[in-house]
């Protein structure tokens, strides 16, 4: 365990050590380059010295050079400025000239101009009054052809609303004559029907009244001393109640207890269904059938 110890601490001072020797050998580093730093400086410093004594002189030499180039111009201005004066006098004198020409010119021409626009409106004008004249009489007689047309279609639209009118009174015609026919046919047939049952029942009522005497005289025959019992008073049977309502209440009532709810003019085209309507309504409103018929061909008119 002590030789651990040993062994870190030995570790411990070569770390030291070894950092200490970087830290010495920073400093010199440092040192080293603050020495060639001042070095550049001072270097830096002569060149700078030269630089602006090498300017100086520069300056100088081009101060005498401009100032001998500045005589030189002016000289040069001073006579430039006297030949320039005399060609401005030159130009201004030709300029008047050309000015004085061309005002002529244009005074001309602005007669020309004026001369040829007033005979293009004289022309312009005259042509309005011609296409005016020609543009009346075109929509004059656009407006005919318009009125013509419109008196046409009028004509067209009043001769096809009649020959509506007539096809449509002659359908209505033919539906009612057809719909008589089929009331007719539907209420000959319901007569003939109640005839025919009229005249089962009546045929069955005879029969029904002659077996009955025969059934009473077989029994007169076997028993003739035996005295009739008394008849116990029969009980008064009491009338049957008569529905209140309206043959249109009925025909409404019927059709809401049909399956799949049919049209009344899919019930008028169904005769047994028509046949039973009358039948259940003569019964419960005790009314002619042909009202209760006239009734509902007056309702699928209307649907």
């Amino acid at each position: 365990m002590t030789s651990l110890f040993q062994g870190f601490a030995e570790d411990q001072k070569l770390r030291q050590a070894e950092r200490a020797a970087q830290i010495k050998a920073a400093l010199q580093s440092k040192q080293q380059r603050q020495k060639e730093l001042r070095s550049q400086a001072e270097s830096m410093d002569q060149l700078l010295t030269s630089t602006n004594q090498a300017r100086l002189l520069s300056n100088r030499h081009r101060l005498i050079v401009a100032n001998l180039h500045q005589k030189s111009r002016n000289s040069d201005a001073n006579a430039r400025s006297q030949g320039v004066a005399e060609q401005l006098a030159q130009q201004s004198n030709l300029r008047q000239a050309n000015a004085q020409a061309d005002r002529q010119a244009r005074q001309q021409a602005f007669s020309q101009r004026a001369r040829a626009v007033e005979q293009f409106l004289r022309q312009l004008h005259q042509h309005r009054l011609t296409a005016s004249s020609a543009n009346q009489q075109s929509r004059l007689e656009e407006r005919h052809t318009r009125r013509h047309s419109l008196q046409q279609q009028l004509r067209q639209v009043r001769l096809h609303r009649l020959h509506s009118s007539d096809l449509a009174k002659s359908l209505r015609q033919q539906q009612q004559s057809a719909l008589s026919t089929t009331t007719r046919q539907l209420l000959s047939k319901l007569q003939s029907d109640r005839l025919r049952q009229t005249s089962t029942l009546r045929q069955s009522l005879t029969d029904f009244r002659r077996h009955l005497a025969q059934q009473v005289g077989a029994v007169s025959q076997v028993r003739p001393m035996a005295r009739p019992k008394a008849l116990a008073p029969a009980k008064p049977v009491p009338p049957e109640p008569v529905p209140i309502g309206t043959p249109e209440q009925f025909i409404r009532q019927y059709l809401s207890q049909l399956p799949h709810q049919p049209s009344l003019e899919q019930v008028v085209g169904d005769r047994d269904r028509v046949r039973d309507i009358l039948a259940q309504g003569a019964n419960q409103l005790k009314v002619d059938p042909s009202d209760i018929l006239s009734t509902l061909l007056r309702m699928a008119s209307m649907a």
